[in-house]
């Protein structure tokens, strides 16, 4: 599996998700009218932008736990505002899932199906190194 070098980031699963991605929208496309795929294409964008929002959110927060008590500002920036408007946004996603069509579900429920799929295939069979890299918050006296 190919890693970047600058970003450490899995290229090819970046690039296979957009293929099949690019895939899913053209057989839906032509199973329905444009107006449709559009609606949905923008819900769904949304829905996955508001998630990473609120992942980023909340790996932000541990990552800097230490540092949450360290200065009176950072209770508010670190461990209150984030978690908070994660709560907020992931409310919005709710009750907007809530309202989407069968056909609006069913689209993010393939994204996310397919993402965990290559997920795992790039961990357990393609062996990524991505999956090695060592993490700046890991502490090297625990290893």
């Amino acid at each position: 599996m190919l890693t970047s070098r600058r970003f450490a980031t899995p290229v090819a699963a970046s690039v296979l998700t957009a293929v099949l991605l690019l895939g899913l929208i053209w057989v839906y496309i032509l199973g329905t009218s444009l107006a449709n795929v559009f609606g949905d294409l923008l819900s769904v964008s949304s829905w996955l932008t508001i998630t990473f929002y609120i992942l980023t959110a909340l790996a932000m927060t541990v990552f800097y736990r230490r540092h949450i008590f360290t200065h009176p500002r950072n209770i508010l920036t670190v461990g209150l505002l984030p978690p908070a408007s994660a709560a907020f946004v992931g409310w919005v996603l709710v009750r907007s899932f809530q309202l989407a069509t069968s056909a609006e579900k069913w689209s993010m429920v393939a994204v996310i199906a397919v993402g965990v799929l290559l997920m795992l295939l790039a961990r357990f069979v393609w062996r990524s190194p991505f999956f090695g890299i060592v993490r700046k918050s890991d502490n090297p006296r625990r290893r």
